[in-house]
């Protein structure tokens, strides 16, 4: 294993929680997002199936559980609304695999293996209770083109991509893309197609970050910014149950936190 690769290892089992570190933050957000999950389940759902209900993975097969943050937005479909042009273009690329870091409980993951299933989706989460749950997810839509696995590095990047077919990245992981995101280390990535949510760092600004990305990605990839955008309570507007703003606002809330805003890069 190359020194850079040993150390993406150990940021990631640095920022990777423990145990009982995992059970605290799905114990939070249990009680914070719990109760109205509950509530949005009675008066939308009512004795159907859960579902995703708009949006690019319009039918997708969900769960009502604890995850990483709320869960409704992604039930609504509105879910990170600002890349949905995104996500259909990706549908309409002709991916022989879809590689997630940082997949949390498979809407991404899950969602492009159900709309593609001729891809192979591999997705990787540093978190037990994450890829638990996106085994359930993928059980659940009776996928079985969807691997899952716990750690990426520049080694698994290039042992898993194969130049003759198309590729893509979506790598979400919380301020760590800048040690996994380096085509000086894994030469793999100057071939696909990236989508990285960007985050601002103790030691960077969020405009530093994405400077540093766009100045490796640049010789090889067309890169398109894209900002985080506030959700929309008219999509909504058709479904029974949304009808008190009130609902309906909050059914779209992610609950962000933090300097945040997305990367489209695909190869020139």
């Amino acid at each position: 294993m190359n020194p850079i690769s040993k150390i993406i290892k150990r940021v990631f089992r640095q920022v990777a929680p423990s145990f009982y570190e995992s059970c605290r933050i799905h114990r939070y957000c249990k009680v914070t997002f719990g109760p109205f999950q509950q509530e949005i389940e009675r008066r939308v759902y009512q004795d159907r199936p859960l579902s995703v209900l708009t949006g690019p993975f319009t039918g997708l097969k969900y769960f009502n559980k604890t995850v990483w943050g709320p869960i409704v937005p992604k039930w609504m479909g509105t879910y990170e609304s600002e890349l949905h042009v995104i996500v259909n273009d990706i549908l309409e690329r002709n991916y022989s695999l879809v590689i997630d870091v940082g997949a949390a409980e498979g809407y991404y993951a899950v969602g492009l293996a159900r709309a593609l299933p001729e891809a192979k989706v591999m997705a990787f989460d540093i978190d037990r209770f994450a890829r638990a749950r996106l085994r359930e997810l993928t059980r659940l839509n009776g996928l079985s083109n969807v691997l899952i696995h716990s750690e990426c590095d520049h080694a698994t990047i290039d042992r898993l991509i194969d130049h003759r077919f198309r590729s893509l990245i979506i790598c979400d992981i919380e301020g760590c893309e800048l040690e996994l995101l380096d085509p000086a280390q894994a030469t793999s990535l100057g071939s696909v197609d990236v989508l990285v949510e960007v985050h601002s760092r103790r030691d960077k600004s969020l405009s530093q970050v994405l400077q540093v990305l766009t100045d490796r990605f640049t010789p090889t990839h067309t890169i398109q910014r894209i900002d985080i955008q506030k959700g929309d309570i008219s999509k909504l507007k058709s479904i029974h149950g949304l009808e008190d703003p009130s609902i309906a606002t909050e059914a779209i809330n992610e609950h962000r936190s933090g300097e945040q805003a997305w990367l489209w890069m695909t190869v020139s």
